[in-house]
């Protein structure tokens, strides 16, 4: 996943966490849950490699 990609996940996730429910578009949020699986295993892989450095 580019940073452009990471960057409109991350875009996806503040719409739909702050209930912009009026602002959402179907397309934009399918592309965006074709590749939460993905985003998920970065973010974990990510959040592991910080947690072995405490």
């Amino acid at each position: 996943m580019t940073p452009d990609e990471l960057k409109e996940e991350i875009s996806i996730e503040h719409v739909v966490y702050h209930g912009y429910g009026f602002q959402l578009e179907w397309n934009r949020m399918k592309e965006g849950m074709e590749n939460i699986d993905d985003v998920f295993s970065i973010f974990n892989a990510k959040l592991l490699d910080f947690l072995q450095t405490l």
